[in-house]
């Protein structure tokens, strides 16, 4: 049996296509320290036509295994810093909650019309924070990834980096793990709740998020920023999770199919993540935030009539 018939969505989806998907997802989570919510929740809609408020929720559920099975990976490098994952994740909970509520508001609001066309309103609106997103993070990225000659992540000190250094609000986190001399932890728990918003609105696990922002605003190493983004990913796709289940968002089969490739492609990625040059995995990064960029947006002109195929 080749398609596997939807209930929630209503649509048969190819199983192998959904396989393959979780394969790559979870090569690039072990590999680049990101939960993969970022391409499977679009990926999902785009390619197999799955509603967004669904692929959030699956996308979410199997990040929980992926993230698990990366994690193992890197924790036996060192490359794991739990104290700074845990503070992070903490301060996420009201967030995840908050854009799971917001995604179930567009849900019900149906469809919309845009040149004459009805169009799915959570699908449009979703993509277009997506392609928001995802241009500014991989535009951030790119000026660090290809104008940086330096390796180290913490060479040259960032305008964010300043500004967390100025905001020193007791109490003070010193992590040493991570290289981190002091830290308040309200700049921690906001970033925490900022970012489990995009995580139960967007399904993006907040990976894609966390690791510029250690990396960048932070000054972390890369490999211990991969580590450590893996462990907030898995912390804040367990909430989410639950926040999309009680909504009903969740397709347990989509989630056990992708699972089925996306663990063992997360061990494959761990490995070889300590074999590339950090700089190179920052650049990878790039491209691949910059490749779902364009998927999306086209995906947007698609469903408004200004690209015909």
């Amino acid at each position: 049996m080749l398609f596997y018939s939807s209930a929630i969505s209503g649509l048969d989806v190819f199983i192998p296509g959904i396989i393959l998907l979780g394969l790559s997802i979870g090569f690039l989570s072990g590999l680049l320290g990101v939960g993969g919510g970022f391409l499977i929740t679009p990926m999902l809609n785009i390619l197999f036509g799955i509603p967004y408020n669904v692929a959030v929720g699956s996308g979410l559920v199997q990040m929980v295994g992926t993230a698990i099975s990366g994690i193992i990976g890197h924790r036996k490098r060192g490359n794991v810093d739990i104290k700074l994952g845990l503070v992070l994740a903490s301060g996420s909970l009201v967030g995840i909650f908050a854009g799971t509520r917001f995604i179930n508001f567009l849900r019900d609001m149906q469809t919309i019309t845009i040149n004459s066309r009805e169009i799915v309103a959570v699908n449009f609106y979703i993509s277009i924070l997506y392609a928001g997103l995802l241009l500014y993070v991989g535009g951030n990225m790119y000026r660090e990834a290809f104008h940086s000659k330096d390796d180290r992540m913490n060479g040259n000190s960032s305008v964010a980096q300043r500004l967390v250094k100025a905001l020193q609000v007791p109490p003070l986190f010193h992590m040493k793990h991570s290289t981190l001399d002091s830290i308040s932890i309200w700049v921690l728990l906001f970033s925490g709740l900022c970012i489990g918003f995009l995580s139960g609105l967007m399904g993006v696990g907040g990976g894609f998020v966390v690791l510029p922002f250690m990396i960048y605003a932070l000054g972390m190493p890369t490999s211990i920023a991969i580590g450590t983004s893996l462990l907030y990913v898995l912390l804040s796709a367990v909430m989410g999770s639950f926040a999309h289940l009680i909504s009903r968002n969740v397709d347990w089969g989509i989630v056990i199919f992708i699972l089925a490739g996306s663990i063992s492609g997360a061990q494959l990625g761990a490995l070889l993540s300590s074999r590339i040059r950090a700089v190179l995995l920052r650049r990878y990064f790039v491209v691949l935030v910059g490749i779902a960029f364009l998927l999306v947006v086209g995906n947007v002109l698609v469903s408004m009539g200004w690209i015909v195929f």
